[in-house]
């Protein structure tokens, strides 16, 4: 992933900060590892995030709304970010949820990249 990638997606999850608690990169991305799934070219990147859930809240609701707001910034930032709202193109941005029971958490679990928040030194290094 380069530096104007995570830039990019670091300014799509401040802009959620009320939804979104922390997000990881997983998968290839994180490992190195491709499987043959993947396209030929830049690997998809799978991004988890965790959200902030009140009692009341309904993730099912919010889990919708983030992959559209989503949507929406890389239709207006992909081309100059590197990123793709399209399934199956390079680079394209795989949103997941960390949510109890659910595989990618697993994921997450056993390795990924805590990108969101970066506090102090972390933010220098993604600099």
């Amino acid at each position: 992933m380069t530096s104007k990638q995570l830039a990019g997606l670091l300014v799509w999850l401040n802009e959620q900060q009320e939804l979104v608690e922390r997000a990881w990169i997983f998968g290839s991305r994180f490992s190195g590892r491709r499987r043959e799934k993947d396209t030929p070219g830049e690997p998809d990147v799978d991004l988890a995030v965790e959200l902030r859930l009140g009692t009341d809240d309904k993730p099912d609701l919010w889990l919708f709304e983030l992959r559209d707001r989503l949507g929406e910034f890389l239709v207006k930032n992909g081309t100059a970010l590197d990123l793709s709202s399209n399934e199956g193109e390079p680079n394209f941005v795989h949103l997941e949820f960390c949510l109890e029971g659910w595989k990618v958490t697993r994921y997450v679990a056993e390795g990924a990249a805590l990108i969101y928040p970066l506090d102090g030194m972390e933010k220098l290094a993604a600099d």
